[in-house]
């Protein structure tokens, strides 16, 4: 009645087993676990979760004295505990509220997180697979990392590259040019640039 007033929809679970078919019907939850269950622990039924491959959060309900249990209880994964004692029905929500605060926030850090591995990957395989020459420089246009077609166009391995400043192959006359925008970047005056260019073909020749 507490929290179907404050807006969630529950279900009660008679037992462990009961538990467990429920949960496995619907794995979005949040599960109010009582320690001492009918037909096993709340260890025990932690245990049957985990060897299905699931990972229900759970807070944990002990009795008066029941603190160590709450603690062991905490160590396999409980988002929080609550002593049962006069008026705690009244203060469970304010947990569960906080518990649930809490795992909204990591889903989106898991969500942020995964879009930026997928944004990374996508970046690599453009990198790795473009037929223009790319460099990626420092702050002080030292070379990092260049990709295939840049080993194609220039004549450079990559061992030979790294680390060299980008005026080692670049052309005397337009160099400084480079620099004076590059500059600009860097105090934020510019986002980006375009201009013609010319470098130097490790044989010597302008490319």
């Amino acid at each position: 009645k507490v929290f179907s007033r404050e807006g969630y929809r529950t279900w009660g679970a008679a037992n462990g087993r009961d538990a467990v078919e429920k949960v496995n019907a619907n794995s979005d939850v949040l599960l109010l676990l009582d320690y001492k269950l009918p037909d096993m622990t709340g260890t025990e039924l932690i245990d049957i979760f985990r060897q299905q491959g699931l990972a229900p959060p759970f807070i944990i309900m002990t009795g008066y004295g029941d603190e160590k249990i709450a603690v062991e209880m905490m160590k396999v994964g409980a988002r929080d505990y609550i002593v049962k004692g006069p008026g705690f029905i009244d203060f469970i929500p304010r947990v569960v509220e906080r518990v649930i605060s809490e795992l909204e926030i990591e889903k989106k850090l898991m969500s942020a997180e995964t879009a930026l591995i997928k944004s990374e990957e996508s970046f690599r395989a453009i990198f790795e697979k473009s037929a223009t020459a790319i460099a990626i420089i420092d702050m002080s246009r030292n070379i990092m990392k260049i990709n295939p077609a840049f080993t194609e166009m220039f004549g450079y391995r990559e061992a030979e590259i790294i680390g060299k400043n980008v005026s080692n192959i670049s052309s005397p006359e337009d160099d400084p040019e480079n620099i004076r925008l590059y500059k600009e970047i860097i105090a934020g005056s510019l986002d980006h640039f375009h201009m013609e260019k010319r470098y130097i073909h490790k044989d010597g020749a302008l490319i």
